[in-house]
């Protein structure tokens, strides 16, 4: 567990046992979101940790199982990350737009804050 604190990445190098067990993943994620690509299917499903990694690496959206990465929350969490991870949000009807115009407002009111 030490070493995914240290390096979240670190996590491809554990074990299948550990790359499962979810205190490990979030510890991972916590570090480093694109440790989600380590993780087990199971913890790529798991929301709370999907929305650990995506808070602190937008882009861990394209590791996402599908389903999470369809969901309004977990994609509007990844773009105020990282804009980018707009192009790993799965596709749906007009939820790219909408997603794509929170992460316009959430730009244009941080930068207006820090004016």
């Amino acid at each position: 567990m030490e070493a995914v604190r240290e390096n979240g990445l670190a996590l491809q190098y554990a074990s299948a046992g550990c790359q499962q067990n979810t205190g490990i993943v979030t510890e991972a994620v916590r570090q480093n979101g694109l440790a989600l690509h380590y993780a087990s299917v199971g913890c790529q499903q798991n929301r709370g940790i999907v929305m650990e990694a995506v808070r602190q690496n937008g882009l861990a959206l394209q590791y996402a199982n599908a389903s999470l990465a369809s969901s309004f929350a977990v994609v509007s969490s990844a773009v105020r990350e990282n804009a980018t991870a707009m192009s790993f949000a799965a596709s749906g009807s007009n939820q790219k737009q909408t997603v794509a115009a929170i992460a316009l407002l959430s730009g244009a009111l941080a930068d207006a804050e820090g004016t």
